[in-house]
Order: structure tokens, then sequence, then C-alpha cells
């Protein structure tokens, strides 16, 4: 009798062993169908004869092949690798890329033809500079080599990144083979595909959690076939079933959005370049701002660096002036600065597009009672509720909890009389519209339930004034976006987190890379009408005819009434900073060295390494005592430090409280295998009581 070990797509990490009924035969990476309990289940036959074998005796025969060959062996080793260093459940890393619904039989479909003229129209317009011709070239050697490479592509905001990896998948697909380019954000995937589906038709598919099951059924199959193609995905797209896997891109690789850190804690961005690794093929991390990681990586040699220096249409990167809030006195309740205003007004009097950003959903971060100062706070969490003033509700943006606005306070039961303290993106589009109530504005924030439906409206010009969060922030491109106004530069370095400078450096280098990106830009005023004299010959004012000015209150001190502001204000209290400073000098090279040198003096990443384990019980219950007994259990090793039990930033999340324990060592230590062995040796704790492993955390909230 031949027995196989079987993985299941379930929380458990071990293998099953079935018996293989005579006549059948099977390999490893095949799917099948096996008794489990008292149901049945798919599995996949894995290639690990580690496993201890059971009584054969109890060993039951698998029931039915349900499709051969549908994950490679370097599939598997991914799967093995990634449970293996995140310590999680790799059934759980499975059931990503294998449900019984992607193997039901699909409807029968009637193939669109593939829209030609839409092919050939994007070929046309493409006009590649010297380093995009650099960077295709080593893309497609890599690719022809067949060989594990990872690449940083480095350019500035409008430089081409797209345009670069784009060609290296039509080198693919000419060959056969498939590619995978994995997005942070889904509401960059509806732009992405546009783009996408011009220049490649058909051969595109979308892969995220809003996909219905059908059409995920149908991508998932087309992967599984070996047919060319390109995934547009999400996280859980690096678990498809790739059998032709010649290239992973993954897009804006520094967003933290690749970090899953609840249940399944992995950073995807390292995984894909862990999956390429075993496929044997390229990856491109694509970046105008990549991580410190990442940065680190390229600089000392282990990934090859593509730079694009220049923006793809030859325009320069945008002026950005600082404005130190400490010489404006706002009026109560106001919080856009008087140049700023002056920016916004001009540029709508000349017809031009223009954003204001803040990276704060809502109407305002905390609600305070005037009469008794009670603030208002999540029932189940230790965060302040949000005013959300379009849906007259409170939320919190951490469990999703959601109330209407009190009618009376809480605690002195007086008639409501709250005040909203701070600025969320709400009250800012309030005071834009009070200020310019002729402009055309619209509101986007990941709140926004038409996020499609406003990014097409902003991309059309259909709008004068954008007051956005950081999903403006997002590689998306504005081809009439002329100005960009930062409300409050200041919000991501209130935190003590480690990489608190890095995260806000990357977020305003990359919004106010969204101003003055195409030199061909014209902006007739709608004031004066379409075509009315603005002071060109046409009545229209070109990229060319504006030019950024070393400091842009200067330059509207010169210009008249119909002429544009082209660049980007950063209002703050710290202009002296040196990351201010830095995003002011489009110098990030200087800022990263700064930062690198400040990382290897504590030995923080990228020249150490940290990992989380996080505790937590129920609400009524401490975790203390299970984390001190822990923190007994940890084996003794001079390299590896352990700090705390401590509280996270949020002591207590969904009725849950948590404490935590931080350990650091130097990069060449297994950390995976000391917790491993740690935590197999602790004492066994309550099942009310959780012990989440977080390996390299990007927070420790």
């Amino acid at each position: 009798m031949k027995v196989v070990p079987i993985l299941l797509p379930v929380a458990l990490g071990q293998l099953y062993h079935y018996a293989v009924p005579e006549g059948m035969a099977v390999q490893a990476g095949d799917v099948v169908q096996v008794p489990f309990g008292k149901s049945t289940a798919l599995g996949c036959v894995w290639d690990d004869d580690a496993t201890p074998m059971p009584d054969i005796a109890k060993i039951k025969p698998i029931l039915a092949m349900v499709r051969p060959h549908i994950f490679t062996h370097a599939a598997l080793q991914t799967i093995d690798w990634m449970a293996h260093y995140t310590l999680a459940p790799r059934g759980l890393f499975l059931r990503m890329g294998l449900k019984d619904e992607y193997l039901a039989m699909p409807k029968r479909r009637v193939a669109k033809k593939a829209d030609e003229n839409a092919v050939t129209a994007s070929a046309e317009r493409l006009a590649l500079n010297t380093d995009q011709i650099h960077a295709i070239t080593a893309l497609n050697t890599a690719q022809d080599e067949e060989k594990f490479m990872p690449f940083l592509l480095d350019g500035v905001t409008g430089s081409g990144k797209t345009e670069v990896y784009c060609a290296a998948i039509a080198h693919i697909l000419a060959q056969g083979g498939q590619a995978l380019v994995m997005l942070p954000e889904i509401a960059l995937t509806h732009s992405m595909l546009t783009r996408f589906a011009q220049r490649f038709s058909e051969q595109v598919h979308v892969w995220h959690s809003q996909r219905t099951p059908a059409q995920r059924r149908t991508t998932w199959q087309h992967v599984a076939d070996g047919k060319p193609c390109i995934i547009l995905g999400a996280r859980s797209a690096l678990f498809l079933p790739f059998q032709q896997l010649r290239l992973l891109v993954v897009d804006e690789e520094h967003d933290t959005s690749y970090k899953q850190e609840e249940a399944l804690c992995h950073n995807a961005r390292d995984m894909a370049i862990v999956r390429a690794r075993f496929e044997r093929c390229p990856v491109v991390l694509a970046s105008a701002t990549p991580s410190l990681e990442t940065y680190h990586n390229a600089i000392t040699g282990k990934y090859q660096w593509l730079k694009l220096n220049a923006r793809a249409t030859g325009v320069a990167m945008p002026a950005v002036e600082l404005l130190d809030m400490r010489q404006f006195k706002l009026p109560k309740g106001q919080w856009i600065a008087p140049p700023l205003l002056e920016a916004l007004t001009q540029n709508f009097h000349a017809g031009a597009q223009s954003l204001l950003f803040l990276n704060r959903r809502g109407y305002a971060p905390l609600i305070v009672c005037r009469p008794c100062g009670h603030k208002m706070e999540c029932p189940s969490c230790t965060s302040w509720l949000v005013e959300h003033r379009r849906k007259g509700a409170l939320a919190c943006h951490h469990c999703g909890f959601e109330m209407p606005m009190p009618q009376r306070c809480p605690s002195c039961l007086a008639e409501a009389d709250f005040v909203a303290c701070g600025p969320g993106v709400e009250r800012i589009y309030e005071e834009i519209k009070d200020k310019l109530p002729d402009a055309r504005c619209v509101m986007i924030s990941s709140d926004t339930a038409a996020q499609q439906e406003v990014l097409a409206k902003i991309a059309a010009k259909k709008c004068d004034i954008v007051v956005g969060t950081q999903i403006m922030a997002k590689g998306h491109d504005f081809p009439h976006l002329a100005f960009v106004g930062v409300v409050d530069g200041d919000l991501g370095l209130s935190t003590i987190d480690l990489r608190a400078a890095e995260r806000t450096f990357q977020v305003l280098q990359q919004v106010t890379g969204r101003a003055g990106r195409h030199k061909d830009e014209k902006y007739p005023s709608p004031l004066t009408g379409e075509g009315a004299p603005l002071g060109a010959d046409e009545g229209e004012i070109t990229h060319s005819q504006v030019h950024p000015h070393p400091s842009l209150r200067d330059t509207l001190s010169r210009q008249g009434r119909g002429e544009v502001c082209i660049g980007a204000m950063i209002q703050t209290y710290v202009p002296d900073h040196p990351l201010m400073q830095a995003i002011a000098a489009h110098d990030r090279d200087a800022f990263y060295a700064a930062e690198l040198a400040h990382r290897q003096r504590g030995m923080w990443p990228p020249f150490g390494r940290l990992a989380l384990v996080m505790i937590s019980t129920p609400r009524t219950l401490s975790p203390m005592p299970c984390a001190k007994a822990l923190l007994e259990a940890a084996p003794h090793m001079e390299n590896i430090r352990i700090l705390g039990p401590a509280e996270p930033t949020l002591a207590i999340l969904r009725d849950r409280k948590r404490l935590m324990l931080t350990l650091h060592c130097a990069k060449n230590v297994d950390l995976s295998g000391y917790i491993s062995a740690w935590l197999a040796a602790a004492p066994k704790f309550p099942h009310h009581t959780h012990v989440r492993v977080d390996m390299d955390p990007l927070s420790f909230g």
C-alpha cells in the first residue's frame, strides 16, 4: 500500500497520511479529495516525508483525484519556507491559494475579441528614455537566463517605472510565460487594470477579496492551466498556482499594506522575494521611496539597482515650500494658512487642479463634552472615537465599532455639547468649501464608498480641488494636478515608532510628487470661460509658461490672477527638521543616509532583527501572568534580547487585553528557530489566552 502525506487548507501545520487507491497515480502538487473527520476536504499531496506515519490500520484512502499538477515544486517550497519563518500553520498559506470554489466548473463564457487598436495606441505613445531602456534590458536578460535576481526599480515619482515593467512583461508573454504584479491597495487596481488592459487586452486578470467567486474561479483556473497571463493582485495573489511564473513585481514596495498583522502575520513583499527565489525568476521591487531595508540591500549590492533619475515627461520635480506654522495665527477652527489658501485660490482662478492632503480620515479625531470634559472612547479598544460628520456617527478605526452621535453626554448626561478637537479630511473639505464656494471640490479617503468614481472624476478634471488622505499618495498619475498642499506635515512624526520618520518622509515625498507631472497640460480658466484670455495667446497657460521658483510665495507675489502655481506647500511646526529639509531639497539619499546611520547605532533593522510575541486575554482577565511565565521559559542566549512585557499602543483591542514581548538580535541569528523552540517548551496556557508571533513587525500597536 502506497501512502502519501497531504496538507489540508485549514489552520493546521501538520501533514496527514492517506493511502493511494490501486490504479491511481499521485505526485506532489496534485489536488485530491480526502475524508477528514465526518466530512471530506480538498488537500494537496506534499513532498515532505519527515512526518511520522500513523498506524497503518488508521490510514484512510484518497477518495478522488481532483486536479493533477496544480502546485509546482517551487510553490510547495515557498509555503514550507513561509511557515517555518513566520511560525504560522502552513495549511493557512495553502488556503490562500486553494478553496473548493476555485475548482468548481465555471460557466461557459463568450470570449471578447481583443482590442487591437487599444494595444497599438498604447505602444505608439510609448517613448522610453535611456534609463528605462537600460532597466528593461537588465530585466529581460535575467528572464532569459531563468535565474533568481532581485531588482530595486528606483525612480522619482512620474519616472515611468510602470512602463519599464510593462515592457518586461510583454517580453514574458511573447514566450508564453506568466507574470504577477502585486499592488498595495485595491483602489489602485482599477486604474492599473485600465492601463494594462489597453496594452495587453484579455491577458490581464485581477485578484483580490472583492472579486466575485466566479471571477476568482476563472482567474484561478487560467493560472492553474498555465496560460500566458498577467495577474494584478493583492497579497493573496502570491499563493495562486502559477505554472509558468517568470516575473514578480511588487509595486510601491515600501507600502505597509503589504504587511498582514492579524492572524497569518507575514509581509507579502518579503514573501514575493522568497517565491521568486524558488521559482528562479527575477523579482522587481518598484518605488520612488523604497523602504530602508530595500534601499540598504541595493546600496550594498544584494539587489540590482535600476535607477530612473528623471520624470518620463521631462518635467522637473515640483518646487516644495515649507510653511512655518509658528508664524501664522490662524482663527479658531481654521487649518489652512494664508499662503496655502492663496495658492489654491490662484490655481482655481487659472483652471488648474489642486490637492489638499491630510492623512486623517473623518471630521475630527477626538470628541470632547464641553461641560464635563468627557472624551468619547471606543468601548472595545483603548482609542478615541473619530467623528464622521457626514454619516452622523462616531467610529473606531481599529475594531470597526460605530455608533450614532449621542444626544447626551454618556458621563454628565447633559444635552449634546461636544467639541471637535483637531481636523480630519471632512473638516478640511468643509473649510475649503467655505473659502472657495464656487470651486468644484471632492473628498476621497478609504471611507469613500465610490472611490473609483471619484478617482475617475479627478483624472477627467471634473473637479478643481481634491481633499484626500493617503490614498492619493499611492501610485496614481493625475495628469491635471498642478499643486499639492499638505495640511499637517508633522502628523506622522508624533509617534515613538522606529519607522515614524521613514514613513512620514515616504508619504510626503509621494504626495508632493503628484504635482505638475505633465508638461503639455493646459489650464483653461473656469471663471473667464473656455478659451478666454489669461495672458497666453490662445487663452490657456501651458506648463512651459509656468516654472517653479525656490519660493512659491515669491512666485505668487509676482504672478497675476489667472496664472498657475505648480509645486507643493507643506504646513509644519518643525521646518528645520532634517526630514522636512530633505523633502524641500528633493534630497532623499541624504535623509536615508542619516536614518541608516541612526539605525546602525542601535542595530535596528536593516542591521538587526526584531520579532514580536503578543499575549492577549479576554478583557476581564490579565495577560501578565502568562507573559511572565512565557518570559521565564525563554532559553538564555547572549545574542538575543527580550524586552518587556510591555503594553502596546493599543493595550486593549477588540475587548482583549494585550501585552507584548519584543525580541531584538543580530541579523544572522535564526530567530524563527529560537522562538519555535521557546514556544514548544513553554507552559500550556488556557484556551482563552492567545499567543501570536509577528516576525519583522512594522508596528507595535
